[in-house]
């Protein structure tokens, strides 16, 4: 009883902790652009969840502890030779970098721990409303700062857009292409005062576009056409009309925001960017990423050859540490900055659970499951966000909403077994 008790406690901090993400989120922003204090909420309350997730893992959750240690170990090496062979190294900003990394697999492991100890089929129920009400609020206030002109701007040249209250445009938009399809699933598996929930869909999708940014079209598009998939298959084949009507309205928003795309901000912001380099297609998706990449690739083959196996570390081999500018992308920050041993062990946990979540997902698929479907567009959509526009992985206030994306799918895949 007592255990369950326990467990119990941390699922509800756990719910809570999700849900004022956007608050801290706004409280970060505040303290960074009017107050000018780098030491902020953020700062303190995520660092305070990576030690509390640590904690878990070492005095809980035992059996992870040697991954944790072969990590630290791994670090210490890759610290070691680079301190060795960088002529600039700026200590406080690679082991910062490094430990949001570390935030993303310490609370990955730590909640699948107390997610799993949910036997009840609510566990799962609960923690998507945490994720709906969290999206709400994001949409919300970049909605009412639009309004009210008090937003801050997603770019600083004549692209426009506008990220709310909240410091980072990539990191905001990432954060809403992973939960649009939770909501979209909610409002599915919830369908009381479904007028009510449509309107914030209607303003989830509004929140996004003002955004101007392609990460939160991309999550917009993403995310209805799925639901028009799964719940149109589910409707012809196996023949439930109990979806007609929340599919007739999926395909309508679906429709009208193919519809809208030509006025929208994210529009005119990839007209402006090819205006700006014609010739360079790439660059009109990745925002000069490609010359990042190409920069950290340099420093790589010229490296020695161990630091191919433990990285450059972060930023590349910079020479001025007031100037270090990270790839943005991040499969690629985790290979060339932590090296092909690196990448390995850092991946090896969320890999062989993703690998796991997406052949289960595939056996599966003959069933046409809706929540399933969902969770795994949210996932794609999270690794995608990273693998081009990057802050997913590396962005503690962006990896808690995809570690809760699969950490959920995991939950019902196992039920499912």
């Amino acid at each position: 009883m007592k255990n369950k008790l326990q467990y119990f406690d941390y699922y509800k901090l756990l719910l809570l902790y999700i849900v004022i993400q956007p608050i801290i989120d706004i409280f970060t922003a505040f303290f960074l652009l009017q107050l000018n204090i780098s030491i902020t909420p953020g700062l303190i309350i995520r660092n305070g969840a990576l030690l509390a997730a640590l904690l878990y893992v070492f005095i809980i959750e035992k059996k992870h502890r040697v991954y944790f240690v072969l990590i630290a170990f791994f670090y210490g090496v890759h610290l070691l030779f680079n301190t060795y062979y960088k002529e600039v190294l700026d200590y406080y900003d690679e082991i910062s970098y490094f430990s949001k990394y570390v935030f993303f697999i310490a609370f990955l492991i730590a909640c699948k721990h107390i997610m799993s100890s949910i036997k009840h089929s609510l566990g799962n129920q609960k923690l998507y409303k945490a994720l709906w009400i969290s999206l709400n609020i994001i949409s919300i206030c970049i909605i009412f700062a639009a309004l009210t002109g008090t937003g801050i701007q997603s770019y600083g040249s004549e692209k426009i857009g506008q990220t709310g209250w909240f410091f980072s445009g990539t990191k905001i938009s990432a954060a809403m292409a992973i939960l649009f399809p939770v909501a979209l699933l909610y409002t599915v598996q919830n369908p009381k005062y479904l007028l009510g929930k449509l309107i914030l869909i209607v303003s989830n999708i509004a929140a996004m576009f003002i955004t101007g940014t392609k990460t939160s079209y991309m999550g917009i598009i993403l995310g209805l056409l799925a639901g028009v998939v799964i719940l149109a298959l589910r409707s012809i084949v196996l023949k439930e009309a109990q979806w007609k009507k929340i599919l007739m309205i999926f395909t309508a928003l679906l429709v009208g925001a193919v519809l809208y795309t030509p006025y929208s901000p994210v529009y005119n912001n990839i007209r402006i960017h090819q205006s700006w380099n014609s010739e360079s297609k790439p660059d009109i998706i990745f925002n000069g990423r490609e010359i990042k990449a190409d920069d950290a690739n340099e420093d790589f083959k010229k490296g020695a050859v161990v630091r191919k196996f433990i990285g450059v570390g972060y930023g590349g081999d910079y020479e001025d540490k007031n100037k270090v500018i990270p790839i943005e992308r991040d499969f690629h920050e985790l290979f060339y900055y932590y090296g092909v041993v690196g990448l390995i062990l850092l991946l090896y946990y969320p890999g062989i659970m993703i690998i796991k979540s997406v052949v289960k997902y595939l056996m599966n698929f003959k069933s046409i499951p809706i929540e399933e479907t969902m969770l795994m567009t949210s996932l794609v959509a999270g690794l995608g966000c990273g693998f081009i526009a990057g802050h997913v992985l590396f962005a503690p206030s962006v990896s808690v909403f995809l570690t809760c994306t699969m950490i959920t799918l995991w939950k019902k895949q196992e039920r499912v077994e």
